[in-house]
Parts: C-alpha cells; structure tokens; sequence
C-alpha cells in the first residue's frame, strides 16, 4: 500500500506532527507489534505535542522579550533548597493552572521578583490572559516590561520602597483621585479582584502574612494558618457588628 499520498493529504491538513509521527511509524518495524488503538494514540500525542510547541514558539516571538530567562535554565546546584522536580512539574504541566490553583513561593526576599519572568514565560504557552495582576513586591521595570511584552498589561501596585518623598506623593494621589471619584482603568481593574485574591491581600498585609520569620515547610504554614484564623475571626466580628 503507498503511504505517500497519505503523508501528503496529512500535510495538506496542517497535520504535520501527525503525519511526521506516522512516517516514523513506517520506518521502525517495532511499530508494527502495536495494536491498532496503540499506534493511534501516539499519533494524535505527537501532533497534540507539535501544534502546542508551535503555539509556544508563535508566542515567544511575538513578544520579543528582551530576557531569556525560562525555569529550564535554572541552576540546581546553587545551595538555594530548590527542588528540581517541583520546579520542573510546573514548567511542564499545566494541571495547576486549569484548577486555577495559586503558587507559593517561600524564600529570601526577592525570590519572588525572580521567579516572576520565568513563571509568566511558561504560563503564557498555556492560557491566555490580558491582564499580569501583581502586589507591590513586584514592582520592578523588568517584571512591567515582560508582561507588556507578552501583550499583557501590567497591574502592579507601586511600591515606594525606602523613598518617602515617593511615598507621600503616591498617597497625596491616590487622595485627589478618590476625592474626585476618578480613577484610571487600570486602577478599577486592580482594584475588581476576586474575593481569594482580596483574602491573600489582608491575610499579608494586615495577619503576619508578610513577615514571615520562620523556616520549613511545617512551620510556615503553622504561621500562615494563624494568620487564616485570625482573618476569619475578623470577617465574622464584621458580620455581627
């Protein structure tokens, strides 16, 4: 029987992956022991494969970032208490992601900040979003010019950091825009987050969710469980009141 018109009506479909894996298929005898439904499945596995490393590779040169940065280039060896197969679970898999499941990182500060360009990188070849909606300890130029790079627009809370004349500039602006009711559109975004976002919010910035002086992964969340109960004891006096 002759393959060849079948590879061509399967190019001919954009169905590229398929048609290379089944072109393997022919060449290795071993193939042939495979049941039908076997034989199958690896075919539509390599065109799954291959349409989803042609969306990645179409989003990466649209976005023409300017860093290179990605979680496969992360050195392990560096003493850091990193561990590879975590890391690497949420480079590959996605599962996380359509749970809509949070990812915490527990470190050194500024941890975050760095994890933040590579973990944006790897989340953009698997959903689509429009909006990067981060607190102030991530606000750096290099996290806003990523996300604008992945045509994504960034809501970062600004972070003053030591400057107090930045500080009480942001304040007095922030005074005049709700003293007029007016607000920026990226403002009313930020500001429009979903109630376990508004959790996280107060759960560290108002119950010890940002100092957090401990280490371990038992004992950081011991602190952060204090801080949940803490929190629910406040909701509830609120309710009663």
């Amino acid at each position: 029987m002759l393959m060849q018109p079948t590879l061509e009506q399967l190019y001919g479909m954009r169905l590229n992956g398929m048609a290379d894996a089944f072109r393997r298929q022919l060449e290795d005898p071993a193939a042939s022991e495979l049941a039908f439904e076997e034989r199958f499945a690896l075919l539509v596995e390599s065109q799954w494969t291959w349409k989803e490393s042609r969306a990645l590779t179409r989003r990466l040169a649209l976005a023409k970032l300017k860093q290179q940065a990605c979680l496969e280039d992360i050195d392990f060896r560096h003493p850091r208490g990193l561990e590879r197969a975590r890391w690497m679970s949420l480079a590959h898999e996605s599962a996380w992601l359509r749970r809509k499941q949070n990812v915490v990182l527990v470190g050194p500060s500024g941890i975050g900040s760095q994890a933040a360009i590579p973990l944006a990188k790897s989340t953009a070849g698997r959903v689509q979003n429009l909006y990067d909606l981060l607190d102030s300890a991530y606000d750096a130029e290099a996290i806003r010019a990523c996300s604008r790079q992945l045509g994504h627009v960034p809501l970062i809370d600004s972070n003053p950091r030591r400057d107090a004349h930045k500080k009480a500039e942001l304040q007095r602006e922030a005074l005049a825009q709700r003293s007029i009711g007016q607000l920026t559109p990226q403002a009313r975004r930020y500001h429009e987050r979903s109630t376990v976002e508004r959790v996280n919010g107060r759960l560290k910035d108002e119950f010890g969710g940002r100092h957090v002086r401990v280490r371990g992964h038992a004992k950081v969340l011991c602190h952060l469980m204090f801080g949940v109960v803490a929190l629910t004891v406040d909701q509830l006096m609120r309710l009663t009141l």
